[in-house]
């Protein structure tokens, strides 16, 4: 039963009353348990590194050690045969708490940020920076039918969502028009995705870096106007390309980025994903 549960789902379960704590606590501790959550929501790459470096920092066996007091030539591979690994519910755990990314192949090269709706939804925000750190390209500003092209300033951003908890239903990323506030304290202000260039439309990717293709329509009304919907541990990449008024360069805009907002809806509520942008 266990293999078919959720995090969320085995600690309902198993507070379902005391004699079954005392009967379910050891078996849904196991490793062939919590392995396959741990790389469904981590990814095997993460897994294998964090367990790796646990490893490391676990106690000895004390039998073991003991055993070998006697043997000061003893070599380093002993050493490590004696190390008792982590098990992959304490792994889960630590990657839990430090909200680990899982690893993708279609995000941006600078780190901007990271956001977290507890128990639901995690977003990563990152950018493609230039060699040369300029962000001016030509940007078509004429109506439907016409050419007019401008120079103006974009930053193309790649937003990582992932369902981290939401189990008994998918969560969906409505149509919107992403924008990232910059106000200060004397004035508000914001930089909009541009929508004028059929280049620069937002897409979806995989994690893979495959593109999905968009929706047309749907029957559900939690459906309506959606970009993608997430199941448990599901993740996308939102692709969008920011006029970023007054950025020359991607470190003026990030100078001047406060946070990202993403709407998100959960069980047919739209909440906010707020991802702030760091500059360090």
């Amino acid at each position: 039963i266990g293999s078919y549960l959720d995090p969320k789902s085995i600690l309902r379960f198993i507070c379902t009353s005391k004699a079954w704590q005392v009967q379910l606590i050891p078996i849904m501790k196991e490793d062939v348990i919590w392995s396959p959550l741990c790389i469904a929501r981590f990814g095997s790459y993460n897994v294998r590194e964090w367990q790796s470096r646990e490893d490391e920092n676990q106690p000895m066996n004390l039998e073991t050690e003991s055993d070998n007091e006697n043997q000061p030539m003893k070599n380093l591979e002993t050493e490590s045969d004696n190390l008792l690994p982590i098990s992959h519910i304490d792994l889960y755990r630590k990657m839990n708490e430090s909200n680990v990314k899982p690893k993708n192949m279609y995000e941006g090269n600078v780190s901007l940020g990271r956001g977290l709706i507890n128990n639901a939804v995690c977003g990563w925000i990152s950018a493609i920076e230039r060699s040369n750190g300029e962000t001016y390209r030509s940007v078509s500003i004429a109506p439907i039918g016409e050419l007019k092209y401008a120079s103006l300033p974009v930053v193309e951003l790649r937003i990582l969502i992932q369902n981290i908890g939401v189990s008994d239903t998918s969560i969906y990323l409505p149509e919107q028009i992403v924008s990232i506030d910059a106000s200060t304290k004397r004035r508000g202000e914001e930089f909009f995705e541009i929508t004028s260039d059929d280049r620069l439309r937002k897409k979806i990717y995989c994690i893979d870096g495959s593109i999905v293709p968009l929706p047309t329509g749907t029957s559900s009304n939690h459906n309506i106007g959606h970009l993608i919907k997430l199941g448990l541990f599901e993740s996308a990449i939102l692709c969008v390309y920011i006029l970023a008024k007054g950025c020359p360069t991607t470190t003026k805009f990030k100078q001047r980025a406060k946070f990202a907002k993403i709407l998100i809806n959960i069980r047919g509520t739209t909440v906010p994903l707020v991802i702030p942008i760091t500059t360090k």
